[in-house]
Order: C-alpha cells, then structure tokens, then sequence
C-alpha cells in the first residue's frame, strides 16, 4: 500500500486576490487583519487504497496567546502545538507512532510512503523510524511536487483555494474566528 502525506501551511492573513484604485494612483492601500501572527499547518494524508488518514493541525502555540483549545476541535483531528505552527521531528515521530504505523495491512503487503524533501522529512531520525518498521520510502525530486505528488496535485490546492475563498468572505477580525475557521475546515 502506497502512503502520502502532505503539510500544507495555512496563512491567515492573506492579501485579496484583486485590488482596485483610482485610475492614476500609483499605490494601493490593503487592509489587513490582526491574524498576520497566526498561522499553523495542517497535515493531510491518504493511501493507496483510497483511506483519508485522521488529518492534523499543528498551531503555532496559541496557549501562549490566552487561548484555549479544549473542546474546540472533534475527536478525529489530531491537533498539535509548536512555537512556529510548522512541523517538526517530534511532531512528525508522534503522528507516524499514532497513525501511520498502525495502518492495516494485507498479508505480505508492505507500507511505501511517498514524501516531498520537506527539511524533517529527511532527518536521519525520520528515515531511520522508516527503515526500522519496514516501511519502504521514496522521495519526490525537487521542484516536481507540485506536478507529481498526489496530495499536492489533487487534494492541497482546492483545500488551499477553499482555505482563501473562506477567509476573503468572512475575514478574521474576531479573536475567536481563526479556531472557527479551523473548526470548519475539520468539519
């Protein structure tokens, strides 16, 4: 069974997708949100055989902001803290601990995670839980994700699309909207 996962990061202060001014302006004023300092990423996975794994979203240490995550989210979204909202090794060794070596095998059927050269993919540490498990494991080439890996070319751009038409319709100004925002997008 063949396995890829992706990391897709979520911005949300993002800029609109046309602008207009005066015929002659030679400087255009967009307005931001406060949710520049807000970010996170969120993991998506599937197999072969068609399974979506339990998606996961890692904030960027919104705790330390007064917020609380507690039943906020449901049960089948793995939800993660790091000081920067991106994935890192520990991150990574625990969703791979948690659910991607629990998968179900057929007899005799090997795992074969198929991965972009994202930085902690390519940690030693990574490659050897891999090795370790029996999982085999291949690397996309640089700079053809976006042409070859199946999350990246099926599923991350309408997710990322999505992501934008949301935040453009509602915005972010509340405190509270961004856990909303990811509430939806796990719905």
């Amino acid at each position: 069974m063949y396995l890829n996962f992706d990391e897709v990061p979520l911005a949300f202060d993002l800029t609109p997708k046309t602008t207009y001014t005066q015929k002659g302006e030679k400087e255009t004023v967009i307005k931001a949100t406060s949710a520049n300092k807000l970010n996170a990423t969120c993991v998506l996975a599937l197999t072969s055989n068609g399974s979506k794994l339990p998606p996961m979203i890692i904030l960027k240490n919104p705790s330390a902001k007064g917020y609380s995550l507690e039943n906020h989210f449901p049960d089948y979204l793995i939800l993660k803290q790091s000081t920067s909202g991106f994935i890192n090794e520990d991150i990574l060794k625990d969703y791979m601990n948690s659910i991607i070596l629990n998968l179900k095998l057929k007899r005799e059927e090997q795992l074969h995670a198929i991965l972009d050269r994202c930085k902690v993919h390519l940690k030693p540490s990574i490659t050897e839980m891999f090795q370790q498990n029996n999982v085999a494991f291949s690397f996309i080439p640089a700079g053809t994700t976006g042409f070859i890996q199946p999350l990246d070319f099926y599923t991350n751009k309408s997710f990322k699309e999505y992501i934008f038409d949301v935040i453009s319709a509602n915005g972010l100004g509340k405190k509270h909207s961004f856990f909303q925002m990811l509430l939806n997008l796990a719905i």
